[in-house]
């Protein structure tokens, strides 16, 4: 038998499980070249849970071998200390399967294969594969997003410290002017009531200050 032929592996995959879990991955893995194909990374899971299918780039973006992933649990995508809570909504999902658009305001992180966390953004969709309902997750890579977003909000941070330094330059400058403005009015004021000599010597000291 060719190796065009033989059946995919699945490393994953409890042995216990069906034929017709089986002969569901195989056709599925039978059609994954379109998956790959897409930019996004994409995971397939059916309703306990159970990833039957990721492209390679899911692959790539968290690390995993290629089909290494495909028979376990959707959780061992997700950062331990969340996976309690991913388990009650994924079931809540599968209850009331819907389309769910990506949504950038929610901070949602994907376990890499060496434990870090990345940021991500993700789409669920409810399908029917063969009769049977699957969930269908497209996983988008936040980190470059999330990086253009930090940079926005660091140059407006540094535009309103230059309008702030600007306004304050202005009222200082202001200040200055009118309390410059208001000792001139006193010292000609004084030098209207000083004897002669004395207002000659101050109209000189004033002309010389505003050379």
């Amino acid at each position: 038998m060719g190796p065009e032929s033989q059946a995919p592996a699945f490393p994953g995959l409890d042995i216990e499980r069906s034929a017709l879990d089986r002969e569901l991955l195989e056709q599925l893995h039978g059609q994954r070249q379109l998956f790959d194909g897409s930019p996004d990374g994409i995971v397939i899971c059916d309703h306990n849970g159970v990833i039957l299918l990721v492209n390679r780039r899911l692959e790539d973006l968290l690390g995993h071998a290629h089909g290494s992933l495909t028979g376990q649990a959707l959780e061992v995508l997700v950062p331990e200390d969340r996976r309690t809570s991913h388990r009650s909504h994924r079931t809540n999902y599968s209850s009331t399967p819907k389309v769910r658009p990506m949504a950038p305001a929610l901070e949602l992180f994907a376990r890499h294969a060496d434990g870090s966390e990345i940021p991500v953004e993700i789409a669920l969709a409810p399908l029917h594969y063969e009769g049977r309902p699957v969930t269908m997750a497209t996983v988008r890579d936040a980190r470059e997003r999330l990086q253009h977003a930090r940079l926005l909000r660091d140059a407006e941070q540094r535009l309103l410290l230059a309008d702030e330094r600007e306004r304050i330059a202005r009222d200082l400058h202001d200040i200055v002017i009118q309390r410059l403005f208001a000792t001139g009015l006193g010292i000609q004021s004084v030098a209207m009531r000083a004897p002669e000599t004395l207002r000659s010597r101050l109209d000189d000291e004033i002309g010389r200050a505003h050379v």
